[in-house]
């Protein structure tokens, strides 16, 4: 599947809508497009993975670089959206216990700002007994 990315501003946050495979293929890309918003001044990113049909380790490295970039800069990189297989990386790797990670885009940009309420992390992680991140039933 081709890889797409789009930007949408919400105030002062910035929306990165992916779409198709994060990968080796498609990393180095994303890595250029996320540091330049970075460059331009965006503090803090949503990733909308509701697009995103895979996400391998390179994927989730150029993340980790960004939000560590981000973290000098007192920004953050926080998550929203994804099939069940995309999240799953972020579980079985254990950085959803790292990042924010939310239901919905909406849900995101409402928790704007570090330590924002609506956070969800990991299987239960507030959403309510049985409940997923973001609260959304798994």
């Amino acid at each position: 599947m081709d890889f797409n990315v789009h930007r949408r501003r919400y105030g002062d946050q910035t929306i990165v809508a992916v779409s198709g495979d994060v990968d080796v293929g498609s990393s180095p890309g994303l890595r250029v497009f996320l540091l330049g918003l970075v460059e331009d001044g965006a503090r803090r990113l949503v990733i909308d993975l509701d697009g995103a049909t895979f996400l391998d380790s390179t994927g989730l490295g150029v993340f980790i670089g960004v939000s560590r970039r981000l973290g000098a800069l007192n920004g953050e990189l926080v998550f929203a959206g994804g099939p069940p297989g995309v999240r799953e990386v972020f579980d079985v790797t254990h950085l959803a216990r790292v990042f924010d990670m939310y239901g919905t885009v909406e849900q995101a940009v409402a928790g704007g700002g570090r330590g924002g309420g609506g956070r969800r992390r990991g299987p239960g992680g507030g959403g309510g007994p049985g409940r997923g991140r973001g609260g959304r039933p798994e």
